[in-house]
């Protein structure tokens, strides 16, 4: 596939359903090479039971692009760490990376715990940080090294963290 992207290496975090499945398909559709991760949990956190990374990876390649899997916690380092690892070891390279991942735990404050308050962040914040600071590291030991990248983040934010939401205190933080 030739397009903007071609030759690009592009990781796409909660890439399994919604907006992250589009980032992934349009780069993909542009010629890059995708790591399309996905924890595999359902729309609000939870374990979910299918895997829409490989899903999102199937209809990739079915489309003649290329794309591979990945299904780490990103906000965990580890989880993180590997992610950076894959498009490494799988493609050589790293270019971009999009922060999409998260999910919601819609309550109303009074009705909202701190375990539910704490899994958003979790995500939404630290799963950004953390795969933002692996790929730093890595962008940053290529240029020391002479080889300095063209390289490329992409948060997603949502009007949520300007305007508020009812029932969603804890997104509204996380995207503010």
């Amino acid at each position: 596939m030739n397009g903007i992207c071609h030759g690009r290496v592009v990781v796409v975090t909660g890439a399994g359903r919604g907006l992250g499945r589009a980032h992934a398909l349009a780069f993909a559709a542009e010629g890059a090479r995708v790591v399309v991760n996905d924890h595999g949990v359902g729309l609000d956190g939870t374990p979910g039971p299918d895997t829409p990374a490989r899903q999102v990876v199937d209809e990739i390649r079915a489309a003649g692009g290329e794309a591979v899997a990945h299904h780490a916690d990103i906000a965990t380092s580890d989880g993180a760490a590997s992610l950076v690892r894959t498009a490494l070891d799988t493609y050589g390279r790293l270019d971009t990376l999009v922060n999409n991942a998260g999910f919601l735990r819609d309550r109303m404050l009074v009705n909202l715990d701190q375990d539910d308050w704490d899994a958003v962040l979790r995500v939404h914040l630290t799963g950004h940080f953390l795969t933002l600071r692996h790929a730093a590291a890595h962008w940053r030991a290529e240029t020391k090294a002479g080889r300095p990248p063209t390289a490329r983040v992409v948060n997603t934010s949502s009007g949520a963290g300007l305007l508020g939401s009812v029932g969603q205190g804890n997104y509204s933080a996380a995207k503010a």
